[in-house]
Formats: structure tokens, C-alpha cells, sequence
């Protein structure tokens, strides 16, 4: 049975109530001591410093750990990109979830959206590819489709470019990674309270105890309650609480075993409607004048457009020394997840379109049949063992990982229908209507769909010194991928198995000095994305009497990564090439693919990425990034499509520009008794397209934020001010196919926090 913890609490529960139950909480002003040691990555002493048991931030990115025992112990001996969002970033961000915290990652795009803090199931894109299934915690599989709440997060590492050498089926594009918030060996308790446009009110609270020299636990708790800024009838509602015992603390052994629960209740916000004349690109049609705060959820006689979801998940994470050259990780994850989802697809085309450039206000069409309505249920499992082992073959300095990798994942859904049906030619484009009493929501078991998804990897890497300057990591990971899925009583079954390489050379001149070569490569086989996929007969499941080839994916990439001014700041710098075959383009709420058979699309990314993260002076720190990303579509099966090879891919911005800055003020005010500092910051990116399923192409206007925050931290309590997207910039936060969803204008964010 669906849970529904707080789909009766929003008429309830007054601002003030909310307020006083967070001020009576212990919590989350951020600590510094808080990434376990030992879960799951090795002590790297001459590049981590460590404190009260704990990996201790560094603002130079390319030191820090990567945090997942069988990748490289950090960021800089990681011969690709990747991109850290660092618990200082996201605590003077204000950042609530997320999507927020990839704002400041150059490159990502989202497949369907909600303003300032959600979307549909965080349905992200890596340079332009699908990595929607791509999702992890502390290097696990983040098996449900649900808008992931940041109160529990410590960091977010994005690995771009293939990488199933290290995460097996999927990841096409690369992988997002979430480190959360683990105990240390230190008694901190702490409460924040926010209060923001919408209005928007969160509260969340951190606390950490020392249990005994080698023990203690954590536990962070939120309430989130918003009403989405200019977007009419959009709230985004969610609850979560996190538990973390570390054991062994500080030993050979540690062993951290954590609980998380995430309740959310929110409005699915589907956006506008693409507008397109005969002969042109579209674009959304609030760029015409319609007005950004247009929506087109729907109330029923029973039931509401609604995401309202619930993920329970349990995780071990063992790590023993053995020694200064062995050791040994043992990582296990048990998710449970459910969704109750119903959506309105706003479409506009034909008459519509005519109509409303003269003048008018027309009839607007649905898509996905007026919505897709349906309750998900699904377990997944995981473990992961791995081994380190450090030594010399042949005089030669050696570093080797090995492991296997299994997971499980059974979900099944009930799709609804509505009996009256929903009216479907009554919706007008200017002021659409909400309230339909008539129709009413109904579940029949027999239109019931159930999947599998099994996956076990044998992967090995092994990196081989040739001179103190010049060495070799290769890795290649084995795998068998098995699907099934149950459509209307027929059983279907998908089975493949791949190798997945890798190979880099790695030349390091100095110890500050890094510059690679590295290729890889990754599978997707049909049924890899169980939790976001549809499982309707025209969808990316497995279907009777069909055999589909994986996606494939290869990475090129050459690269530097250099630490500059002692090593205070880190310089990355990358040219790359992405090639994916057998493209496959997926409708986020109806599950309709657009290109997986035999032989689908072909796409290729080549373009250069740059980072600077660190502290450029003393209190003076820079995180920026640019990506500029040519896409181009090389080759298509089908006839009908063939208009579109040689055009741009979907979902891909030329250019992309991210910058925080941040600079304490303290030294220059001494007698303020705490720590005041000045905050800002932009993102920006060209404007992408995407295509209807009729292969017509919609075009996403330029997006540009400017951002800014002031901070006070005393002793005891703290204060903030974040303003977002301050020129009020009509932007968009993602977009699929026919529509877009306007992103929320200007927005203020008042926090005050308490801590001891």
C-alpha cells in the first residue's frame, strides 16, 4: 500500500508550527569533519588530510577523494573529468536538492523539470546522453525515481564520460555521485531553519555523538514545504531522516551502517507547450508571451496531478586494512521504493499553434493520452567486494582492484484509467482550467506490468608504474545484464553480456603535475533504467520476440590536471570524444522510445572542458567551470529520420559556463565577533534542441542565472541571505520533445541556524 505521510498536512500544519518544531530540533549547520573514513576508499596520507576520523575538506577539488573503493583514491588520479560540488558550495548556495547542487557542474541537462528544487524523478543528462539510471550514493546504485533531497548530502562527484569499467550496465554517460553525511569522532549538534520565496519554509537538523573512542552516530532529519515560484499550483513537498553508526572508528576495521528514509509529495510540473510554425524550429511558448507562470495540473473528483514517494534504504559499508599494501571493502544496499504518479502533458500543434499567433486562445492537446497514471512498488539490492592490493610485479610499483559486483532489482505497477474518461478538449492554452469533478481515478489490477533487472561484474584494474613519471591503468569489467518483463500476461526476456575497457597513460612530470590519454567504454542494454522506464508496449522493456542490442558508448579523452600555488588550487582541463551507438531517446512520463532496435541513432560529442577550484588568496576561494560541447546526430535506422543526420543532438548546449565565488570578509572586520563573507556567482548555457517523436525540432532558448549570498557564522548561531537568478531571466529547467518548464524567477532564501 502506497504511504502518504503529509497528503493531508499542507492545510494543517501553519508556518509557525513548522518553525517551532525546528527550533526545538539539534541539526544541520554543516560540520567539516563528516566523510567516513573507510567507506569504501583508501587513506591516501600524503594527499587527504585527516581530522577527528574524518576526511577533511579541501577546496581544491583535485585532492579530494572520490569516496568509492574500486575508482582511484582521488580525484587527480582519475585519468577523466570529473566535477566536485563540495559541502562548502552547496551550504552557501542554500542548496535544497539535487538538481540544485548539478547547477554547478557545466554540461548537465534535465529531461523533464520543476522549479528551484525538483523534478520529475531527477531524469538527468551527462553532455547530452541519458543517465537517468546513472544515479548513486556512496558508490551504490540509487535504484528509485524519486527528486533526491540534499539534507543528507555531503558532496557530489559527477564522473563524465562511459565509465562501465567501474559501474558496469549503464552509464553511457557517466555517473553522479552522492557522498553523504557520515559520524566522526567529535560531539556537534546543530538546527537550521529556512524561509524563502513561494514561500518556501525548510527546516532540517544534524546531530553527532560520540558513542566511544572508536564509535559514534549521526543523524540528519528535514522537513521541506514550497510552493514553487511562478509556477501556479506547483508545490514540491518532502521529509527525510538519516542514521549513520560508524564502528571501529579510527581502526583497521570500520564499519558504517546508515538508514534513510525520503518521503516526497509534489506537484509533477510538465511545463509549456512547444510552438512551431510550418517550416521553423519551435520554441516554448512563453517566449511568445504566454505567461512563465502557466501550468497545466489537473484536480480530479478523486485524486490530483501528484509524485508522492517513499524510498527506505539500508546500507553497510565494511572496509578492514589488512596492511600498509591489502585491503579489503565490502558494500551492500537494500532499497525499497514506491510512487503513486499522475501528470498532464500540455501539447500545442496545428490549429492550436495558428490560433494563438492570431491572437487567440485556443484548445490545447495532451500528450501521453492525457497522462500517464500508475503505482510503482520496487525493491533493489547490491553488493559490492573489492580488494586493494598494493605492491611491486617485476620491480615495477603496482596497484590492484578486484571485485564482483552483483545487484537485483523487481518492481511492479498498476496503471490507472479514469471512469467518466477525462475531458480532453476543454483546456485552453491562456488560462487553462484545473478542477474536473467528474472524472474519477481508477486502478484495475489485470493492466499490471512487472520487471527484473540482474546485473554481475567481474572487474579488475590495475595501474603499473614504468618510471616514477609514466604509467599504465587498465581495467576491464565483465558482465551479464538479464531483463524481464510482464505486459498484459505476456513474459519477455533480455540477456546480454559485455566486456567493458579501459586503458590510460598517465604522465606525471611532478608531483603537482598530471597529464593523461584514456579510453573507455559502457553497455545499455534494454530494462537498465527499471525504475524510470514505463514498461508500456511500445517502451525501452524487454518485448516478446525481440532481442535488442545494447547502447554502446566510447570515451576519448586527453587531459591535465595540475595543482597550483601550493597546492591550493586545482587547474583540469580535458579534450574528449563521446560516440554512442544505438541511441534510444525516452519519453520521461509516457516511456515511449523513440530508437531502440537493432541498429539505432548513432551520436557524437567532441568538445573540451576546463575547471578551476581552490583558494586563489587567502579567504579568497573559486569554484568555475566551462564546457563546450559540439553534438551532431551521424546516423539513423529509420527512414523517416533521415532528415535529421548531419543536425545537432538533442540536449546538448554548446556552451557552458559555471562560477561560484567566495570571499571572507573577516580579516577585514575583527571586532564582529564571527566570520562574515560575500558570495556570488552565475550559470549560463546556450540554447539545445530537442526533437518530437515526428522528428521536428524545438529549441530551448540560452538560460542565464546570477546568484548571490551573504553569510554570517558566529560561534553559536548563523545567518544567510541567498538571492537566485537576480536579473529575473526567463530560463528553462528542462525540457523533452513538445514542452519546456520554465524555471522560477528572481527568489530570495533566509536561513538562521543555531549550533553548539
Amino acid at each position: 500500500m502506497m504511504i502518504k505521510p503529509f497528503a493531508t498536512m499542507r492545510p494543517l500544519m501553519s508556518n509557525a508550527t513548522l518553525a517551532a518544531g525546528v527550533a526545538l530540533s539539534f541539526g544541520s549547520t554543516a560540520f567539516a569533519q563528516t566523510a567516513p573514513v573507510g567507506a569504501g576508499e583508501p587513506i591516501v596520507l600524503d594527499t587527504v588530510t585527516l581530522q577527528g576520523g574524518s576526511l577533511a575538506q579541501v577546496p581544491n577539488t583535485n585532492r579530494a577523494s572520490t569516496k568509492i573503493a574500486r575508482l582511484p583514491a582521488t580525484v587527480r588520479e582519475t585519468p577523466r573529468t570529473v566535477n566536485v560540488v563540495p559541502q562548502e558550495v552547496l551550504e552557501k548556495q542554500g542548496v535544497t536538492s539535487l538538481e540544485q547542487a548539478l547547477r554547478n557542474v557545466p554540461g548537465i541537462t534535465l529531461s523533464s523539470g520543476e522549479g528551484n528544487g525538483g523534478q520529475n524523478g531527477d531524469q538527468f543528462r551527462i553532455r547530452g546522453f541519458q543517465s537517468k539510471g546513472d544515479v548513486y550514493t556512496n558508490g551504490l546504485k540509487d535504484f528509485g525515481a524519486y527528486v533526491r533531497d540534499s539534507f543528507n548530502t555531503e558532496s557530489v562527484e559527477v564522473f563524465k564520460g562511459p565509465t562501465g569499467g567501474y559501474f558496469g550496465a549503464g552509464n553511457v554517460g557517466g555517473v553522479i555521485n552522492q557522498s553523504t553525511k557520515g559520524s566522526f569522532l567529535e560531539d556537534r549538534y546543530g538546527a537550521d531553519y529556512s524561509i524563502g520565496s513561494g514561500p518556501t519554509h525548510r527546516g532540517t537538523f544534524d546531530l553527532n555523538k560520540t558513542l566511544s573512542e572508536t564509535s559514534a552516530v549521526r543523524v540528519n532529519g528535514v522537513v521541506h514545504r514550497q510552493d514553487v515560484e511562478d509556477r501556479d499550483r506547483v508545490e514540491t513537498d518532502r521529509e527525510g531522516i538519516a542514521v549513520d553508526l560508524g564502528l571501529g572508528l579510527g581502526t583497521p576495521t570500520e564499519w558504517h551502517l546508515n538508514y534513510s528514509y525520503q518521503g516526497g509529495d509534489r506537484t509533477p510540473d510538465m511545463g509549456v507547450p512547444m510552438l512551431r510554425r510550418p517550416g521553423t524550429t519551435g520554441a516554448p511558448a512563453t517566449e511568445f508571451g504566454l505567461d512563465r507562470s502557466t501550468s497545466y495540473s489537473r484536480v480530479y473528483g478523486n485524486s490530483e496531478d501528484r509524485d508522492e514517494t517513499n524510498v527506505h534504504t539500508f546500507t553497510s559499508n565494511l572496509t578492514h586494512t589488512v596492511n600498509e599494501n591489502i585491503a579489503i571493502h565490502n558494500d551492500t544496499r537494500v532499497q525499497f521504493y514506491d510512487r503513486d504518479f499522475l501528470s498532464t502533458n500540455p501539447s500545442c500543434e496545428g490549429a492550436c499553434v495558428t490560433t494563438f499567433f492570431n491572437g487567440g486562445n485556443p484548445l490545447i492537446s495532451y500528450g501521453a493520452g492525457g497522462g500517464i497514471a500508475y503505482r510503482q512498488d520496487g525493491t533493489g539490492v547490491q553488493n559490492v567486494t573489492s580488494a586493494d592490493v598494493n605492491g611491486t610485479i617485476g620491480g615495477l610499483r603496482n596497484e590492484l582492484k578486484v571485485g564482483l559486483d552483483v545487484s537485483h532489482q523487481s518492481e511492479d505497477r498498476e496503471r490507472g484509467s479514469f471512469l467518466p474518461a477525462r475531458p480532453t478538449n476543454v483546456q485552453r492554452l491562456r488560462d487553462p482550467v484545473y478542477e474536473f469533478p467528474t472524472a474519477l481515478l481508477t486502478y484495475d489490477n489485470a493492466i499490471k506490468t512487472e520487471g527484473t533487472a540482474f546485473n554481475a561484474g567481474l572487474f579488475a584494474t590495475d595501474r603499473i608504474w614504468l618510471t616514477e613519471e609514466f604509467s599504465l591503468l587498465g581495467g576491464v569489467r565483465a558482465d551479464y545484464f538479464e531483463s524481464t518483463s510482464v505486459f498484459s500476461g505476456v513474459e519477455a526476456k533480455d540477456d546480454v553480456t559485455a566486456l567493458s575497457p579501459s586503458i590510460s597513460a598517465i604522465y606525471e612530470p611532478t608531483k603537482a603535475t598530471q597529464f593523461y590519454a584514456t579510453f573507455a567504454r559502457s553497455y545499455a542494454p534494454v530494462g537498465v533504467n527499471l525504475s524510470t522506464q514505463q514498461m508500456i508496449s511500445t517502451s525501452e522493456a524487454p518485448r516478446a520476440g525481440s532481442n535488442f542490442d545494447p547502447e554502446r558508448s566510447d570515451l576519448y579523452e586527453i587531459g591535465t590536471k595540475i595543482d597550483l600555488l601550493g597546492e591550493a588550487l586545482g587547474f583540469s582541463g580535458s579534450v574528449f570524444q563521446i560516440e554512442k551507438k544505438n541511441s534510444v531517446d525516452t519519453d520521461p512520463t509516457s516511456g515511449i522510445a523513440y530508437a531502440f532496435g537493432d541498429a539505432g541513432d548513432t551520436r557524437r560529442v567532441r568538445g573540451f572542458e576546463l575547471g578551476l577550484n581552490g583558494e586563489v588568496l587567502t579567504g579568497w576561494t573559486v569554484h568555475a567551470g566551462y564546457a563546450y560541447l559540439d553534438g551532431e546526430i551521424l546516423s539513423t535506422a529509420y527512414p523517416e529520420d533521415q532528415r535529421i543526420v548531419g543536425d545537432v543532438a538533442p540536449y546538448v548546449s554548446r556552451h557552458n559556463v559555471t562560477l561560484w565565488t567566495d570571499y571572507d570578509l573577516t580579516p577585514h572586520l575583527p571586532d564582529i565577533g564571527g566570520d562574515l563573507s560575500i558570495a556570488g556567482g552565475l550559470r549560463a548555457a546556450s540554447s539545445y534542441a530537442v526533437y518530437t517523436p515526428t522528428v521536428d525540432k524545438n529549441i530551448v532558448p540560452d538560460s542565464f542565472s546570477l546568484d548571490a549570498a551573504i553569510t554570517y557564522d558566529a560561534k553559536h548561531f548563523k545567518v544567510a541571505l541567498n538571492g537566485y537568478n537576480l536579473t529575473d531571466h526567463l530560463n528553462y529547467d528542462a525540457a523533452f520533445g513538445g514542452r519546456a518548464v520554465p524555471a522560477s524567477g528572481r527568489s530570495v532564501l533566509l536561513t538562521i541556524g543555531a549550533k553548539f
